[in-house]
C-alpha cells in the first residue's frame, strides 16, 4: 500500500506539463537592503582567525572578540564583515 507522500509524488511525476505548477515564472527573490552577508559559525571564525574554539568562546564571554549574535537559543554566529572588521582592528591596534 503506497502512502500518501508517495501518491502525491506519483501524481506530480504523472502529470502532463500543462498540469504542472509552472515554479520558474514565480515573482523574482528581492533582496532585502539590510542584506547581512555570510554567516559563520564558531568553528569556522577560530579557523579563519586561527585560534581555538574554547578561546574565541571566552572571548565572546568577555566581550572582546569579533561580534557575534545567536541565532535561536543556542546557535552562535558571525557576520563574515564583523571578523574581517575585528581583524582590521586588531592589526591598527598594532601599528
Amino acid at each position: 500500500m503506497r502512502g500518501e507522500w508517495e501518491e502525491c509524488a506519483m501524481t506530480i511525476a504523472n502529470a502532463r506539463p500543462a498540469e504542472r505548477v509552472n515554479t520558474t515564472e514565480s515573482a523574482p527573490l528581492s533582496v532585502p537592503t539590510n542584506h547581512v552577508g555570510p554567516l559563520l559559525n564558531s568553528a569556522e571564525v577560530a579557523q579563519m582567525i586561527r585560534v581555538p574554539e574554547p578561546t574565541l568562546r571566552y572571548w565572546r564571554h568577555r566581550g572582546v572578540g569579533p561580534k557575534s549574535f545567536k541565532m535561536g537559543p543556542r546557535r552562535v554566529l558571525y557576520r563574515a564583515d564583523d571578523v574581517t572588521a575585528w581583524v582590521a582592528d586588531q592589526y591598527a591596534m598594532e601599528r
